[in-house]
């Protein structure tokens, strides 16, 4: 788990970059893909993560799985809340 401040250190470089919900994120080297879930889930833009290694990737994609999990129980399918579903992907493990 990252400490408060790396999430507000990583907001303020989306502001700077100016990131918007039309914009795409990538973030190579994403680790278990916590700022990856962050521009997806704050910003509203689709976003890419890149992991080599095999563990990391693994712990991203469950963090995935359990954050859109806990997104749909919270909103309604449909969007009549007018929250747009985040896009977000982590890359398939290639084996390196």
């Amino acid at each position: 788990t990252y400490p408060f401040p790396y999430l507000v250190t990583c907001q303020r470089i989306f502001q700077l970059l100016d990131l918007q919900r039309d914009d795409i994120f990538l973030d190579i080297g994403s680790g278990i893909a916590n700022t990856v879930l962050q521009a997806a889930f704050t910003v509203g833009c689709v976003s890419r993560g890149i992991e080599v290694v095999k563990d990391r990737h693994n712990i991203g994609v469950n963090i995935k799985e359990k954050m859109m999990s806990m997104y749909h129980s919270t909103n309604s399918k449909d969007g009549s809340n007018g929250t747009k579903v985040c896009s977000f992907s982590i890359l398939p493990h290639t084996g390196i």
